[in-house]
Order: C-alpha cells, then sequence, then structure tokens
C-alpha cells in the first residue's frame, strides 16, 4: 500500500507537517505488513496558486497513493482528493509511525466541519 505523508523533512524521522498544502515535502511510502519498503521524497513545488491541491492529487495519483497524511488538509484538498480516490487522514506523527499506523488503519480520516458561527448575519 502506497501512502502520500506531508512532510517537514527527508527522513523517516521527521514529523507530518500540520498543513498538506503548504508542506515543503511529501513522503511516498509503500508499507506491507507493517514494515516499510521503499521511500520516495518529493520536493512540493505546488504551494502557490489556487489549483495547488489539483496538481499534488494528480501527482499523487500517478504515484498510485491510496492515502494521503498531514495534520490538516481544507474543505477543497479534502474534496479534491477524494475525487481522485485518495483518502486523506489525519497525524502528528513521525513519519515511520504515519505510515504503519496507516497501514493498520489506525488513523481518523479528514472531516471538514464548518463552526457553529461560520456563517455570520447582518
Amino acid at each position: 500500500m502506497k501512502v502520500a505523508i506531508a512532510s517537514l523533512g527527508r527522513s523517516l524521522t521527521d514529523f507530518v507537517c500540520g498543513s498538506f498544502r503548504n508542506a515543503p515535502y511529501f513522503a511516498i511510502v509503500e508499507v506491507e505488513n507493517g514494515e516499510i519498503k521503499s521511500v520516495e521524497y518529493i520536493v512540493n513545488n505546488f504551494t502557490r496558486g489556487p489549483m495547488a491541491c489539483l496538481a499534488i492529487a494528480r501527482v499523487l495519483k500517478a504515484k498510485g497513493v491510496k492515502y494521503a497524511i498531514a495534520g490538516n488538509f481544507g474543505r477543497g484538498c479534502s474534496q479534491i482528493l477524494r475525487q481522485h480516490g485518495i483518502i486523506p487522514l489525519v497525524s502528528f506523527d513521525t513519519i515511520k509511525d504515519a505510515a504503519i499506523k496507516a497501514e493498520k488503519g489506525e488513523l481518523p480520516e479528514f472531516v471538514f466541519f464548518r463552526g457553529r458561527h461560520g456563517r455570520r448575519w447582518m
């Protein structure tokens, strides 16, 4: 199973980035039976512009990614990922721990909540 993890660095001991779209790197991790088989790091060149998440989703889909992991996604990014068949998951662990937990099904799926006062009436 392949997992894309928004990463703050280029090591398995680095932490998951809090923002999917603004992550400096994506770690494409292949996990089987609780073991990491391979890791590929991609530099995120798509941090600017309104279609950044669409470009990221296309690259990840081409790599065969099933899950995307970050601290937060935002409503637009999570919808675009789902449209491309990629499920957004939430984690603040290290890259290694997040990948293993994703394979075991221990990470929660990202759900966008609009706040109680999300819309104000004037």
